[in-house]
Parts: C-alpha cells; structure tokens; sequence
C-alpha cells in the first residue's frame, strides 16, 4: 500500500489511549510505521484508583516519543480529555449493556466510550481490542475488513451484527482485533519501540510504591497473556504481603463491583 500518496494520509487518526499495552502500541505503529498524524482521547474515570498513574504514563510516553522520535512527537497531536461524569449517557446505551451482560459479561466502560463517540461525533474511533479480549469473543462473528483513511481496518458489518451490539460498538474500528499482545510485543521489538511499550500501564490497583498489584484482573489477564514479566517481585515478602491484604479486601471489592451493576441497571 502507498500510504504517502493515499488522500486521506493528512486524516488525523481517533485513538483511545489509555496508557495500556494494546493503545500504546497501535500509536506508535501508527506514529513510526505508518507515519499518521494521531488525535488520542482519554476518558478520565475518577472512581478508578489507577487513572492518575494512566494520566502520569501518558505524559512520560509521549515526552519519550518526542525524544526519541521527534519526526513521529510532531505527528501526535495534544491529548483530549473527557471526564466520564461529563458524558450523559443514553437510557438506550445503559438499557443495551443491561441486557447483554446478562449473557455476557464486558466493563462498564463502554457505556461511556459508546456515548462518547456519539458525543463528539467520531464514527470512526479506532479502539484496541485484541484478540484475547473478552469483548473481541463478543463481536467477532460481526466483523469485516475495511480500509478507512487509507489503513486497513477492522470494523463491525452492521448488516449482520446484532441491533444492540451495533449501538455499543458501531462507531469502532478494530486496529489490533487479529494480534495477541506476544504479536504486538515481537512487532514492538522488530520496530525498536519495544521499551516504550514496557512504560504502559494496565493495574487497577496500583500499590503504594507505584508496582502493579497482580491481583486484579487486568493484572491476571496480563499474566495469562504471556506478560507476566511485567509484574516484578512476585517472590518478594512485601509483595505477598501485599498480595494477601488486596486478598482480604476482595469481598469488598466485590460488592462493590454487584452495587456499581445495580446503579447501572437503575
């Protein structure tokens, strides 16, 4: 593909950066190999213990890309941030998550990034679902490749998707839907961005030295995907320490997690 000479090369890219492996490494392929302008946007969720530390890697990653890839930090545009509490989120959105976790359980989060798009307008904001997601088992009997900016793409076929999938998901595309987070990390190191890549965060709950807890599920999920390299002193008597009070605290987490569902349902 020619992606030089493509007319929508000048396109900027909507990308949701969270911080995390999967966004992380989608910008910097777009940044260093398909040499795109990016708009990043990030959805400040205040009751997530772990948003600043997003926030706070954010700014360190994007000072190491215009550090080391000063051609690419021209290309990546000021972060947008949007507090959650400021998106109003549709009775239709909440009502269609209700129903599908009833049989199938995804975050919350996509009721406000759902809204979102809607909000801004944004049809087509690529969002890194990977191919171990619980999502991507979701839609992936729905999906179709496209090119869309003069990139290839993943998105939903909204002519066989499901109505209240298509409402949820619709507005996406689906950059990193075929790749594990080992592709991306083989690609990262093929690339030369693969320390950057070990700069992203992906713990709920940060411990008080700032190490990821390995307790929580975005830590399991990262284990069970091969990266568990990323979750340092696992024999270390303060990290068990750790591991045991986060252990103690997880009914009440728990209940926590049953009365947000309870609100959402309302």
């Amino acid at each position: 593909m020619e992606k030089k000479s493509s007319p929508d090369s000048t396109t900027p890219i909507d990308l949701l950066w969270t911080s995390g492996w999967d966004s992380t490494f989608r910008l910097m392929q777009l940044l260093l190999v398909e040499e795109r302008v990016v708009q990043p946007h990030f959805i400040y969720f205040d009751r997530r213990v772990s948003t600043e530390m997003e926030l706070s890697c954010i700014a360190k990653i994007t000072a190491k890309i215009k550090q080391r890839f000063p051609s690419a930090g021209e290309l990546l545009l000021p972060l947008i941030r949007c507090d959650a509490l400021d998106i109003s989120v549709d009775k239709t959105t909440r009502s269609i998550y209700r129903k599908l976790i009833k049989t199938y359980y995804i975050g919350n989060q996509y009721i406000q990034l759902s809204d979102y798009c809607r909000f801004k307008g944004i049809k087509h904001m690529e969002l890194s679902i990977h191919r171990d997601d619980k999502a991507h088992h979701l839609i992936e009997q729905y999906v179709k490749k496209v090119e869309i900016n003069g990139l290839p793409e993943t998105k939903l076929d909204e002519a066989i998707a499901l109505e209240n999938i298509s409402w949820l998901f619709g507005d996406y595309l689906f950059p990193v839907f075929d790749l594990t987070k080992k592709d991306m990390e083989l690609y990262a190191k093929e690339h030369h961005f693969d320390d950057i890549m070990e700069m992203t965060w992906f713990c709920h709950n940060p411990l008080p030295d700032g190490n990821p807890c390995g307790y929580c599920n975005p830590c399991i999920y990262t284990i069970q995907e091969g990266m568990g390299h990323r979750i340092p002193f696992q024999d270390d008597p303060k990290y068990r320490v750790y591991r045991f009070v986060f252990r103690l605290l997880e009914p009440w987490r728990k209940a926590k997690r049953v009365l947000r569902r309870l609100l959402i349902k309302k």
